[in-house]
């Protein structure tokens, strides 16, 4: 009997929170995935953003590595289609215009 190779091949698609002047990590999600596209991984970050401000937390920054779909939801965010070290806040609040970087 043949096993398909890739039949273990998962992605753990994990969003933390993170102390900029503390040293806190706080997992907000951790999602165990065959495979993501860059659509689904900017709709769970906006989703989270929302979530995490609605709670008190400021989102500044968004850090990813370099994976095709981290891109894909950067140049979204940015709105322009282009990578870029600042962005747009996605969600800002009422009165508010604090970009992420």
């Amino acid at each position: 009997m043949r096993q398909n190779p890739h039949r273990f091949l998962l992605i753990v698609f994990t969003l933390v929170l993170v102390g900029l002047g503390s040293h806190y990590v706080i997992p907000v999600g951790m999602f165990i995935v065959r495979c993501i596209s860059g659509e689904e991984v900017y709709q769970f970050t906006i989703q989270v953003i929302r979530l995490v401000e609605k709670y008190g937390f400021r989102v500044v920054r968004n850090a990813t590595d370099n994976k095709k779909t981290n891109q894909y939801m950067v140049e979204k965010m940015g709105g322009t289609g282009e990578m870029e070290y600042c962005v747009p806040n996605p969600c800002p609040l009422e009165g508010e215009d604090r970009p992420l970087f």
